[in-house]
């Protein structure tokens, strides 16, 4: 007789910190029934990004080009949230355009495009970490409107500020006990672990759904080996890391339609011991409305078990 029990929901507890999730297995959904297209090659009125308009951003700080025409651009936010000349809310805020094609996705760009986006994104945290009152820099992306993209055209962000994200400092305390009770650090110890959701790895990057798996299709991206930023990533690293990041999220554009995602760039703290903290990119579908219970018990429910996540992107 074939097996109807209802399949079984559970916690799970993160690998490293004290996060849980719960895994509401009784929602399960096939991958097809998470299409949430935010693809639009429409363009309404004027695109500060586009090619021509560069005028109406502020000046540039870099730029990389492709037969003679610009492919990336950086420069500071025109709206931004911190600034140099804000005592309490010190930082930088800028921003990288990925593409100077508006209907691209960042899964749309060439893999020789996306390493030289890698490389952007080392050269901007490495100046940061020149000014001593900084200590530390995020670069994050939001896809689509319901992940907090204001601008259709394809680009990343980067904030830095004076102080250190709380939860990149539970990572690393978390890391830094785990290591000096096993002599291993945990995020090179998930390579072994997770076997079990792995969805794609060459010999240099490893890419796997999380246990603990807060959003549905989450996965997170690391070198194997052990190296802090992205900045001390080698040129054949960074190329297995373009060519894992636009393998996978194309792979999730081309099976949930283009869907609304964050994702983040986790490196160690400025002028911290790299020792004890891994480097690793965390990508974040946006398909479930994060409601009462997460924002009260700040434990998220993800009805997609990371092992049916990581089957179907891997397939």
């Amino acid at each position: 007789m074939p097996d109807t029990a209802e399949p079984k929901n559970e916690f799970r507890k993160d690998f490293l910190l004290n996060r849980w999730v719960i895994i509401a297995a009784n929602r399960g959904r096939r991958p097809e029934d998470y299409v949430h297209s935010q693809r639009s090659e429409k363009k309404e009125g004027i695109c500060f990004f586009c090619p021509g308009n560069e005028h109406l951003t502020p000046p540039e700080i870099s730029r990389r080009e492709v037969n003679g025409k610009w492919a990336i651009r950086n420069f500071p936010n025109k709206f931004y949230a911190v600034s140099l000349d804000f005592p309490n809310a010190y930082g930088t805020h800028e921003v990288i355009v990925e593409s100077s094609d508006h209907t691209n996705h960042l899964s749309d760009i060439p893999e020789a495009q996306m390493k030289m986006l890698l490389e952007v994104y080392a050269e901007r945290i490495e100046a940061s970490r020149k000014n001593p009152n900084l200590k530390y820099a995020l670069i994050f992306k939001n896809q689509g409107h319901t992940a907090g993209a204001s601008l259709g055209h394809t680009h990343t962000q980067m904030i830095t500020m004076a102080h250190v994200p709380n939860i990149v400092r539970l990572e690393r305390d978390a890391n830094k006990e785990y290591t000096q009770n096993s002599g291993k650090c945990g995020y090179c110890e998930m390579m072994n672990v997770e076997r079990e959701r792995v969805i794609w790895e060459d010999d240099k990057v490893f890419c796997f759904a999380p246990y603990a798996s807060r959003f549905s299709f989450e996965h997170w991206i690391m070198p194997k080996r052990h190296v802090g930023c992205i900045s001390k990533m080698d040129s054949g690293e960074l190329g297995s890391l373009a060519k894992c990041m636009k393998t996978v999220l194309g792979k999730l554009d081309k099976m949930l339609d283009y869907p609304p995602y964050n994702f983040a760039l986790h490196i160690d703290p400025f002028n911290a011991t790299t020792q004890f903290y891994h480097f690793h990119i965390e990508v974040m579908p946006r398909l479930n409305i994060t409601a009462g219970f997460e924002l009260g018990a700040e434990i998220y429910i993800n009805p997609m078990p990371p092992e049916k996540a990581a089957k179907a992107l891997r397939d």
